[in-house]
C-alpha cells in the first residue's frame, strides 16, 4: 500500500523538532511532499 501526504510550513527545517524527525524516521516510507511544490508541479502539466 502506498502512503502520501502533502504538508507545509515547519515540518520542512531541519532541526530537533517533533514535527521534522517525525516525518525523517516514522514516516520514511511514506511520500510526503510540499503543497508548494506540488502547486508549480501542477501549474507546468
Amino acid at each position: 500500500m502506498q502512503h502520501n501526504g502533502i504538508i507545509d510550513g515547519i515540518p520542512w527545517l531541519k532541526d530537533k523538532s517533533r514535527y521534522y524527525t517525525e516525518i525523517t524516521t516514522n514516516f520514511s516510507d511514506y511520500n510526503i511532499m510540499s503543497s508548494l511544490v506540488l502547486r508549480e508541479f501542477l501549474y507546468q502539466i
